[in-house]
């Protein structure tokens, strides 16, 4: 059995299926293991970030093959690296192929999304008793809820990346 480690479903899994099969071929020996490393379209485009990330792959002995784009690594490690990786706990999942989530993107539109509205529709109904005496309120209302829902973003996102 020959140890490949792949994502879920993608338009480009016939390329990279096709890449580490000729990468397994090349290790005509069997000496290593291959995986792609999967990040959102510039996960890896900073070098900062690159080598962060590469750090924490080389505790559980994978190195850097390729870099195939901003948002794609192959890496490799021994194949007997397995026999370490309950000995060094879960810092990180040594077969992980996904770095954050591409979800998290599309989450954080439909939340903005839900969040102008909110605002929108709160000025409106704010501009619809603009002449009573008590609608000066609404607009503070209105902006003190938008940056309470920014701010509860924003910790959320930063809970998350920890």
């Amino acid at each position: 059995m020959i140890p490949i480690v792949t994502n879920g479903p993608d338009p480009r899994r016939g390329e990279e299926d096709r890449l580490l099969a000729s990468l397994v071929q090349q290790d005509a020996a069997q000496h290593y293991e291959f995986k792609i490393l999967h990040g959102g379209p510039t996960a890896f485009r900073g070098q900062e970030h690159l080598q962060r990330v590469l750090e924490q792959e080389s505790r559980a002995q994978w190195e850097l093959v390729m870099k195939l784009d901003d948002a794609r690594l192959v890496l490799r490690r021994p194949r007997d690296a397995r026999s370490r990786d309950a000995l060094r706990g879960a810092e990180i999942d040594p077969y992980r192929t996904q770095i954050g989530s591409p979800r998290t993107i599309a989450a954080g539109a439909v939340m903005l999304g839900v969040l102008a509205a909110v605002i929108l529709g709160l000025l409106v109904v704010g501009q619809a008793g603009a002449g009573s005496p008590d609608s000066t309120p609404w607009l503070g209302v209105t902006l003190g809820l938008g940056i309470i829902i920014v701010i509860a973003f924003v910790m959320m996102a930063l809970v998350r990346r920890r």
